[in-house]
């Protein structure tokens, strides 16, 4: 669980040919690899993809806190994954249950308090799950929760990036193993953040065309998947983007 990072620059900044754009702001974020912009390059969180287009907004909304595994697969791909991933594919996948629980443990709650100077963010996250085996095989879940406030970001060569966030996140995800060679899974998760922050979030300062505004952004993703291969792999994946609310409130805020 990467529960140090606060932001997907924090993930994949050292993955070489991989760029993240947005001046370090979470909702104004896009990736770019071999030189495809965010059309060219597919997210995909839990099996779904994430095409949101948004003008200068992040074309996906994550909590970094909520993630397992990062796969990053190069090249053109779009005859496997479809349209935009000419440049490669990012695909993120949330934690469950067994990746927290050690053998021989049915339950547990994780605490997770941290922070960073760079940004004067504090954050916490509490996540409970479990498992429990019954005569039609084995069922997991888990239940995760987050918060985080953060100011200005601080980059590299002593620049500023004007911002005032906080974000809350919630993840829940269960499973049902009917047998060795099969699971099914279903994960639901909500991004939900207020921010304010320059109009462009992309731009690093603001300036008579680009002032300050308060911006909140809601979204959420269902997916389910079953697994029926020996090997565990996914021999079908059906997911379902489920975007509720995304919206940037053009308030001007007096900074």
């Amino acid at each position: 669980m990467l529960a140090t990072a606060s932001r997907v620059e924090d993930v994949l900044s050292r993955q070489p040919g991989l760029h993240v754009a947005g001046q370090g702001r979470r909702n104004g974020q896009t990736l770019s690899m071999r030189g495809f912009g965010s059309k060219g390059v597919l997210v995909r969180l839990d099996g779904v993809r994430q095409d949101i287009s948004t003008g200068h907004i992040g074309n996906f909304f994550l909590d970094p806190g909520l993630i397992q595994e990062v796969q990053i697969a190069r090249g053109a791909l779009s005859s496997l994954y479809g349209s935009n991933a000419m440049g490669g594919v990012v695909s993120f996948t949330s934690v469950d249950a067994d990746d927290l629980l050690t053998p021989g443990e049915d339950s547990g709650v994780r605490l997770s308090v941290g922070g960073a100077t760079a940004s004067d963010e504090l954050r916490g996250s509490l996540t409970a799950f479990g498992r429990h085996d019954t005569s039609n095989g084995e069922v997991d879940g888990l239940f995760s929760v987050g918060r985080s406030e953060s100011g200005d970001i601080r980059r590299a060569g002593g620049d500023e990036a004007e911002e005032d966030a906080t974000l809350n996140s919630l993840l829940l995800k269960g499973g049902w193993e009917p047998s060795d060679e099969q699971r099914v899974f279903m994960s639901w998760q909500h991004y939900d953040e207020d921010a304010t922050q320059p109009a462009n979030p992309q731009q690093l300062s603001t300036d008579a065309s680009n002032r300050c505004a308060t911006a909140m952004f809601r979204a959420t993703t269902f997916s389910s998947a079953t697994a029926g291969s020996p090997v565990g792999q996914p021999k079908s994946l059906h997911g379902l983007p489920l975007v509720s609310r995304i919206l940037m409130r053009l308030r001007p805020t007096a900074r």
